[in-house]
């Protein structure tokens, strides 16, 4: 990830990502998103796998990030796949 993908990701998840109320430990993964040819989020892989909670809550937060700029390969749009790492606690 560039920096600032990286941190639009991260402060969107900060400010929307709601910690589910059962979660009872700290729960950590690494989320595998796929930017699409047309700038929207795709595909959502978590590994290792957080709690059903957990990732129905990734994703929706994830799916509402603004449109991003796709990746271009000699000059045509393509699907980029991001790595991140994702950490959750009870406050």
């Amino acid at each position: 990830l560039t920096p600032c993908t990286e941190e639009r990701i991260d402060a969107h998840l900060q400010r929307h990502f709601r910690v589910p109320p059962d979660l009872r430990r700290e729960e950590f993964t690494v989320v595998n998103l796929e930017v699409r040819t047309n700038g929207k989020i795709g595909r959502i892989h978590c590994a290792p796998a957080p709690s059903k909670a957990v990732q129905q809550e990734l994703e929706r937060v994830l799916h509402a990030l603004p449109l991003f700029v796709p990746g271009s390969q000699n000059g045509h749009p393509v699907a980029v796949i991001y790595q991140l790492p994702f950490r959750v606690a009870r406050r």
